[in-house]
């Protein structure tokens, strides 16, 4: 491999690893971010995005794993696809606790002095 096919292989993972952390990082600042927000949205509309997302990212995982991408062993989609899959499901598990639990502490009762 010469050294420029290196240098784009190499810039074209480094533009794909960035956009999915910037790409995570919003997802998540904006269903459970910690600060006050006067405009965030309301909990069925962060539910609905967080259920869009799991439901785009689930098909995803199923497309990768029947179909990889050229110039990827099938055997290494598949293990990259199933590492997606139960990495995911802890992702969006932990998401659903944050978000629900934002929304209750948001919802209980004030105590009173």
């Amino acid at each position: 491999m010469s050294g420029w096919v290196l240098f784009e292989v190499v810039a074209a993972l480094t533009l794909v690893h960035t956009h999915i952390f910037v790409a995570g990082y919003f997802l998540t600042a904006s269903l459970i971010g910690a600060d006050p927000n006067r405009h965030r949205a309301s909990i069925v509309v962060r539910s609905a995005g967080l259920v869009v997302f799991m439901t785009a990212h689930s098909v995803l995982i199923r497309w990768l794993y029947a179909h990889p991408p050229t110039g990827v062993e099938a055997a290494d989609a598949e293990t990259g696809a199933q590492l997606m899959y139960f990495g995911g499901n802890v992702v969006d598990i932990t998401l659903i606790i944050l978000l629900l639990a934002g929304w209750h502490r948001s919802t209980r009762p004030r105590e009173s002095p």
